[in-house]
């Protein structure tokens, strides 16, 4: 069974990193619509999940079976789902901060290559005036 559970697992961390390999590569676009779809979803879940203290104990006021990371007990979807969400998350903010800086980074050098270009035609020009002058 925990076989299963780790194909499942590498499944649909394989899709995901696939999804968000190719938004870095080639498709912009991909990348944030994936990343504001799965921030809508990662919001969802969690709102969805029950508090720590929904038991029985917690409506009174004692806190029951809490320890202090909280009661560990079987994993159900909406904490699967958040899981998966959150790596998904972290995986497409890196790749969006890498993309963005990485286009920062063309731009400048192409700005600096601009400016390289505009000072050695001026000095093209200054030093054909001269010889103009001559």
């Amino acid at each position: 069974m925990d076989t299963k559970i780790f194909v499942k697992w590498g499944v649909a961390l394989l899709i995901g990193v696939g999804i968000v390999v190719i938004g870095f590569r080639f498709a912009a676009w991909l990348l944030s619509g994936f990343f504001i779809l799965n921030c809508l979803v990662l919001i969802i879940v969690v709102l969805l999940q029950s508090g720590k203290a929904a038991d029985l104990a917690g409506a009174f006021g004692g806190a029951g079976s809490q320890t202090a990371f909280g009661p560990r007990g079987a994993a159900n979807v909406l904490s699967k789902a958040t899981t998966w969400c959150a790596v998904m998350f972290m995986l497409c903010a890196m790749a969006m901060v890498l993309r963005t800086d990485r286009a920062v980074y063309n731009i400048t050098e192409e700005s600096d290559l601009a400016d390289a270009a505009a000072k050695l035609d001026c000095s093209r020009l200054a030093a054909g005036g001269a010889q103009n002058q001559k």
